[in-house]
């Protein structure tokens, strides 16, 4: 990954580059940033640039044979460690899965990382196994690179676990340096923050996630303008957000969500079912992106009617529509719907039986509508 790949954070772009030109580059540093504000991919592309061998004035070369291994994340100087499920695991012993989700989406969340290791209800940890693993490897000098990687994503996850690396992080083998990344700054261990140098990464705006899904055609190139919108809108800065909704398909949510909702109002069970059987017949990632589609708009509604947030996060026509049908609910309403469709993805996410999900939600709207 180059930098020219990644949208948004000129500033501190910019300043990897600088440093790395000036031969100051901190052996240990931590990037903290929210969720989706593209920490992971800045650092992919910081790795792939100092390890360049034919760098040029603002970017890596992307054709050397260093870029080559480390676009497809092979490089055998660039370590990876993440929350992986098990007691004793290392995050190696998953690398295939690894490179499959970086390929598909490098501005992942932990959700979606866990879905790949078929994680359920487990939660992932960094265990002490892949710390001592870690020490070890920094033992050794570079294969071919100019320096050793260690990217340590999720970092937040290492607990206390994290004191076994206190020493590598102070001071680590020359030509070795250890990059944290966290969206949780304050779990990470006092210690761990005091011997390393932070680095802010800010949040997408609304701009920059417009301008990626715009121009990237590996999402969906028949995606219509007015999904685009409802995608930004949705993903309050967090742009692997919008990259994993538009991976339903061209559905606009929000008509289907109208034609539903007046379906439910008339009572008219005979259009019901023939809008349940259309919903079930879509694909997995659709429905999912439909329920939460929902949840964003009962929210956001919610935040209209009962705390007159002045910042919503819907379209003109939407905003509409909620006050239309659910102007005159009461906070515990809006939590009954809350509560309902988050129970729905949850659902959804297992392979429920969607025709029986779908009508049921159905009749729990009319009651609530």
């Amino acid at each position: 990954m180059q930098f020219a790949d990644i949208i948004g954070h000129q500033k501190l772009k910019s300043q990897l580059i600088e440093r790395t030109k000036d031969g100051q580059i901190p052996h240990a540093q931590l990037f903290s940033g929210k969720e989706g504000s593209g920490s992971l991919p800045l650092v992919l592309a910081y790795a792939q640039y100092v390890n360049c061998l034919e760098p040029i004035s603002d970017d890596s070369c992307g054709k050397c044979n260093s870029c080559i291994k480390a676009k497809k994340f092979v490089h055998p100087d660039i370590h990876y460690t993440f929350p992986a499920i098990g007691a004793k695991v290392k995050s190696g012993d998953f690398y295939p899965q690894w490179r499959k989700a970086l390929a598909e989406n490098p501005y992942m969340g932990k959700y979606e990382w866990m879905q790949y290791l078929d994680a359920e209800n487990k939660q992932g940890n960094i265990t002490a196994e892949e710390c001592s693993e870690i020490i070890r490897k920094t033992n050794f000098k570079p294969f071919e690179a100019k320096y050793k990687v260690f990217i340590i994503w999720l970092a937040e996850h290492l607990g206390k676990e994290g004191n076994r690396l206190l020493k590598t992080i102070e001071e680590p083998p020359s030509q070795t340096l250890i990059i944290l990344l966290t969206e949780k700054e304050k779990k990470i261990l006092p210690t761990i923050l005091s011997r390393t140098q932070i680095m802010r990464v800010r949040p997408f705006t609304d701009e920059n996630i417009e301008q990626y899904l715009q121009k990237n055609n590996n999402i969906n190139t028949q995606i219509s303008p007015e999904l685009i919108k409802q995608a930004v809108l949705m993903a309050d800065g967090h742009l692997g957000n919008a990259i994993q909704y538009l991976k339903g398909g061209n559905v606009d949510n929000g008509a289907v969500f109208l034609r539903w909702l007046n379906f439910c109002r008339s009572r008219n069970v005979v259009e019901i079912n023939s809008w349940v059987s259309e919903m079930a017949g879509n694909n997995r990632e659709t429905q999912k992106n439909f329920v939460q589609y929902v949840l964003h708009f009962v929210r956001q509604i919610m935040l209209d009617t009962v705390a007159n947030y002045p910042k919503i996060r819907l379209t003109a026509r939407e905003l509409e529509l909620g006050r239309q049908f659910f102007g005159q609910f009461g906070l515990d309403k809006f939590e009954k719907l809350d509560t309902v469709f988050n129970k729905a993805y949850f659902y959804v996410e297992r392979n429920a039986n969607a025709k029986i999900l779908f009508f049921n939600l159905s009749i729990q709207l009319m009651r609530l509508v």
